[in-house]
């Protein structure tokens, strides 16, 4: 491999978490997907497909949303098993009420 892809691959995997390949690929199993149906609604070739779940190459943010839809899962959630940060959401209870008031 040319010493620059190689360093190129290698700041794709530094600058964030590896992608939850496990994951994904449980997903692709249950849904019954292959990486051709999933390679065809990227519009990439389907090697692309096992690097972006390797952490080779970097994931836009309009592929994350079909691989959301594809996985009929949430954006946020597929963004953050490829690795990207996403703060978690959170919020402090102060009390609580119920249908006694």
């Amino acid at each position: 491999m040319p010493k620059q892809k190689s360093a190129m691959l290698k700041k794709v995997k530094d600058d964030k978490k590896a992608p939850e390949e496990g994951w994904f690929r449980d997903q692709m199993r249950e849904r019954g997907l292959l990486r051709k149906n999933i390679a065809e609604r990227l519009n990439v070739q389907g090697n692309a497909v096992w690097q972006m779940l390797r952490g080779e190459r970097r994931v836009q943010i309009p592929e994350i949303q079909i691989w959301a839809e594809l996985l009929q899962q949430d954006f946020t959630e597929v963004a953050r098993r490829f690795g990207y940060p996403i703060p978690a959401r959170h919020c402090n209870v102060t009390g609580a009420v119920n249908d006694r008031g």
